[in-house]
């Protein structure tokens, strides 16, 4: 596959920065790849939601639908290596 952008990692950081991206680059292709096995999710809510005052879904940062909607791959891996001078990645 080949991407015009590539963030590793979907913490807030990497979300902030697919969103930006999209929104000053309509056209170009966003992939998003993240190590964790699940959809991005707030880890500073975690214990709100262990002592019952938030929901299980007010854990996620963005909405199921935010990679589709925002036309950005998200890919649940693990990076294994990069070549820079190549300019390919691999995962997991």
């Amino acid at each position: 596959m080949h991407f015009d952008y590539l963030i590793i990692g979907s913490g807030i950081a990497g979300i902030s920065a697919a969103e930006t991206l999209r929104k000053h680059t309509s056209n170009a292709s966003i992939c998003v790849i993240s190590n964790e096995s699940h959809d991005p999710y707030s880890k500073v809510l975690l214990p709100f939601w262990l002592k019952g005052k938030i929901r299980f879904e007010q854990l996620f940062i963005r909405g199921k639908n935010f990679w589709d909607k925002n036309d950005i791959e998200f890919i649940h891996g693990e990076v294994r290596s990069i070549d820079r001078d190549a300019r390919e990645l691999t995962i997991a």
